[in-house]
């Protein structure tokens, strides 16, 4: 990889570790302010969950972006979907440890 290249992965991954900083940002003002609040006056400005959403896309497309380049691995689908199910069990079972059945709420 030349020179420039490293310069532009490096670039990529400040961008990706900054986008997770603001998906960590969204989560934290839908919590303390609402999850359908509007922070400012102008309603044609997202809600805290339209700008979760919208954080998580902004670090995805920059994950993408480095996958592109080959700074980081692409995984097929069959490996992402596993992943994401395995992410899902884990979660639920953390939350029953609380006593609650999360469950319900898919239903």
């Amino acid at each position: 990889m030349t020179s420039e290249g490293i310069l532009f992965r490096e670039h990529l991954l400040s961008i990706l570790g900054e986008e997770g900083a603001e998906v960590i940002q969204a989560i934290s003002k839908a919590n303390r302010f609402g999850i359908h609040t509007i922070e400012s006056n102008n309603k044609d400005e997202p809600n805290n969950s339209e700008k979760i959403v919208q954080e998580c896309y902004d670090f995805i497309a920059v994950l993408e972006m480095l996958i592109e380049i080959e700074a980081l691995p692409k995984l097929n689908e069959s490996d992402i979907e596993t992943w994401k199910q395995n992410k899902k069990e884990r979660v639920i079972k953390y939350f029953k440890r609380f006593g609650k059945d999360p469950r319900k709420f898919f239903e």
